[in-house]
This record gives structure tokens, sequence and C-alpha cells, in this order.
């Protein structure tokens, strides 16, 4: 008979982690634009309704999507998204992750994003080292928080259907807040940063130990941005 698994303090703590609420954003290159909204949207409103919130946008090759959930909802969604659809899901990297945070949105969202509303520029070459990929996530990350801010102001100070006007009007014109098509570029090209896919299976393989929030070095810069409206 083998031994019973000893667990220690730490272990138990973990277990606690596993039901904290947390909020995970992460971009990743795609095949099908289609196919990737009719995943998370089959996924989620069959064993996660009114569990996850966030939102999903949806570029020409590319997603950004923000999914706030306890832990365990989060990490078991993005494994079954991702282990069964390696060909339209090409290579995912974790932005943030963030435990003990409030939703930005009441409901999951996903928005198909017009060509004029993507923040275009001619992609530029830079030297991958540790520091300019993290001044990119960092900036990155500010941003949409940003503009996950001002999207909750809307709703909360105004109505859901203001929201989701305003929600249609940046999918059609963009918005300053949005990362640039080449700062998503050099996060998924780059030898630094965390991939999602494998985060997320040993996560429910209980292979890894540690608290997520390791993996947001920018999370108390996240704290000092002023939740209001200007």
């Amino acid at each position: 008979m083998d031994e019973p698994i000893r667990k220690c303090v730490l272990d138990y703590i973990r277990e606690i982690e596993r039901f904290k609420f947390c909020r995970l954003i992460f971009c990743a290159k795609v095949t099908n634009c289609e196919d990737i909204e009719q995943l998370f949207d089959t996924a989620i409103k069959k064993k996660f309704l009114q569990r996850i919130t966030g939102l999903l946008l949806i570029y020409p090759g590319f997603v950004i999507h923000l999914v706030e959930a306890v832990e365990d909802d989060v990490f078991r969604l993005c494994n079954e998204v991702f282990t069964d659809n390696t060909e339209v899901i090409i290579n995912t990297k974790c932005l943030y992750i963030q435990s003990g945070v409030k939703r930005f949105f009441q409901k999951w969202h996903s928005k198909r994003m017009n060509n004029c509303s993507l923040n275009d520029k001619e992609f530029e070459t830079i030297d991958d080292s540790f520091e300019n990929v993290s001044s990119i996530h960092t900036a990155m990350i500010l941003n949409l928080h940003k503009l996950y801010t001002e999207l909750w102001n809307i709703c909360r100070l105004k109505s859901y259907e203001n929201f989701i006007e305003h929600l249609d009007l940046i999918s059609r014109k963009g918005h300053l807040n949005l990362p640039l098509k080449s700062s998503i570029e050099i996060v998924l090209k780059s030898r630094w940063g965390y991939n999602l896919v494998t985060l997320a299976k040993d996560y429910c393989d209980l292979k890894y130990q540690y608290n997520f929030d390791d993996y947001s070095p920018v999370s108390e810069i996240i704290h000092d941005i002023n939740y209001s409206v200007k």
C-alpha cells in the first residue's frame, strides 16, 4: 500500500487560493476567428454560465481575452479550450494574472473588431531582451485596464445599453488604450513570457504548486490606476 500523500500548511493555503476570484488577460495567435469565438462561447455556456465574465476581442489573426472567475474555473476553461484545438490556437501568451479582485463585466462578451479599429503600426524590429518585452507587457496591461475600467464605469454610472453601444463603437473605430498590432506581434514572437497552454495544463494536472500571482510583475502598478470617470 502506498504511503498517503502528506500535506503541509502551504498545500492547504494553495487549496484555499484555488477558489479565490482572479482576473486573467492573455493574447493568442489564431487561425480562424469564427472558431475561436464559438469554442469559448460553447464552453462557457455549457459549463461555466454566470460564473465566468470578461471580454474577448477578436482581430484578424489574433485575440485579446479577459477572463474573470475563481481560479479553478479560469484555468479549467483555458485547459478545455486549448487542449483539443491546437490547429486553431497557435500561440498563447499570458499577459496578466491577479487574484483578490472584483469583476469588470456583468457577463462574458465577445466582439469582432473591425479592421479600421486596429491601432496598426509598422512592425519594428527590437532586441528581444527582458527589459524591452517587459516594458511592452506593462504598457499593454495598464492600457487594457484603463479600457476595462472605462467600460465598467459606463455600465455602473449610465446603463447596460450605453455599455453595449460604447463597446460596439470601439469595435468599429478602435480605442486609444487598445494595444498596437506590432506590440501583440512582439509579445507572441518573444522568447519571454508564459505560454498559457502550459500554465493551464500544469495547473489542471496539479503539477504546479506556486501562487499564480507570481506571473504578474506589474500587479502593484495596476493598483495605482484611478478607477473613476474622467
